[in-house]
């Protein structure tokens, strides 16, 4: 006697697994069931995938806009630095002349 996976007797020719279906294990119904469980794993890995793209995409755009701040800050600097440095050239261009 043959049985099904909740311990019932098992009608010849039914699914073990879908008692009620009137198909050899694996049935119709395990193939359907496969088949969506398959889906929404894809799906999943899919959202995974995307969630890990805007994170790393958010974390970059945070340091660019860190850095964009610190630039702000050193440009400035640097365009008097250059200002006095190019200056500081043309007198002593001036002085060797």
């Amino acid at each position: 006697m043959s049985y099904d996976i909740y311990g019932n007797n098992l009608k010849r020719g039914h699914c073990e697994v879908h008692p009620q279906v009137a198909e050899e294990y694996p049935c119709s119904l395990c193939y359907q069931q496969d088949e969506s469980r398959n889906r929404d794993k894809q799906q999943y890995n899919d959202m995974g995938r995307q969630q890990e793209k805007e994170y790393y995409e958010g974390m970059e755009r945070e340091h660019y806009g860190e850095l964009a701040k610190k630039n702000n800050f050193l440009y400035p600097l640097l365009c008097v630095v250059a200002d006095f440095l190019t200056k500081w050239l043309k007198k002593l261009k001036i002085k060797k002349s």
